[in-house]
């Protein structure tokens, strides 16, 4: 019995290293003081990479009064969003119109460097602030085998991000989005480093609230993870082998979905208030027509007789 007790014990100790979480404080709820107002990135293990005014993330929790960086309720009653997980959450901004090509970045030295050749997990959940007019789906994860520190300006970092947040993965202020990808180490990558590595010229930022007081894209992060797996897998839909394919997007007068399924699949177009406004069956293809719909962010989800294949979020420009 006692030996089978050690087995246990180390079996299960097997799966928990191999399930670890290389981002100390990924959900935030780790910080040094409650944050006094914005620029206040008061959070442990995270930092800045600016040495710059002008370039500064911010810290949310739940603990604060301040009704800029408290959770739910923020930017001064401009903004309101339960954490994903916990009580807390980190901001940046992706895009500033009244601040040109103004980038900030959030950074962390990750639990152990990675090892060459093995195939990693990240993920994420962001969230668009409630004022912002635009929203973008040019979100990057850089990884380096140093630290990046004391940058004197606030314009893109001068790095092109290993994992890219997928074309059409907008962050809206509905709900928290899933941004993920899986990354080859080449060996001794210790820090990881979030934000928009685009300048304004090729940021696909589109306006999403008009009325909105911030002319920009601001996201909350929460729930950060880098995890070691077997092996990295593109291309095919894991679930069911099924590529999807949704273009263009954003979309104007049609929106198109392609499927190498030869079964029936069914289509569903809801407005952001999940209002479903189309519904079409279809096999391999099918064009959309939206000519009269309204501009904005609508979801779509894709269903075959198994179930849903798909589901994400498009724009209409």
């Amino acid at each position: 019995m006692k030996k089978l007790f050690c087995l246990i014990v180390f079996i299960s100790t097997c799966r928990i290293g191999m399930s670890q979480n290389l981002v100390p404080n990924g959900d935030f709820e780790q910080y040094s003081t409650c944050p006094l107002g914005y620029s206040d990135f008061s959070v442990l293990y995270w930092m800045n990479p600016a040495a710059y005014y002008n370039a500064t993330p911010d810290y949310y929790n739940q603990c604060t009064a301040n009704s800029s960086v408290s959770v739910p309720n923020n930017w001064g009653g401009n903004g309101y969003q339960i954490a994903h997980s916990g009580g807390a959450y980190a901001g940046i901004y992706l895009y500033l119109l009244t601040n040109p090509e103004n980038r900030e970045y959030i950074e962390i030295p990750l639990a152990s460097s990675l090892i060459a050749d093995s195939c990693y997990h990240f993920q994420m959940y962001v969230n668009l602030v409630n004022a912002c007019q635009y929203t973008t789906d040019d979100i990057g994860v850089y990884f380096s085998s140093v630290p990046v520190t004391g940058v004197p300006n606030n314009v893109a970092l001068p790095f092109i991000p290993q994992i890219v947040n997928p074309a059409g993965n907008f962050p809206d202020s509905l709900d928290w989005t899933l941004v993920e990808g899986n990354y080859t180490a080449i060996g001794g990558e210790s820090h990881l480093i979030i934000g928009n590595f685009k300048n304004d010229s090729l940021t696909n930022a589109v306006l999403v609230n008009s009325s909105g007081i911030g002319i920009s894209t601001y996201i909350f992060i929460d729930d950060v993870s880098l995890i070691k797996i077997p092996s990295c897998q593109t291309g095919m839909n894991e679930n069911e082998n099924i590529y999807i394919k949704v273009f263009p997007n954003p979309f104007s007068t049609t929106l198109t979905f392609e499927s190498n399924s030869n079964e029936f699949s069914e289509i569903i177009l809801y407005d952001i208030s999940s209002r479903k406004i189309l519904q079409q069956e279809f096999i391999n293809d099918v064009s959309l027509n939206t000519e009269l719909l309204s501009k904005g962010l609508y979801l779509y989800e894709l269903r075959n007789k198994y179930g849903v294949i798909k589901n994400g979020k498009v724009i209409k420009d």
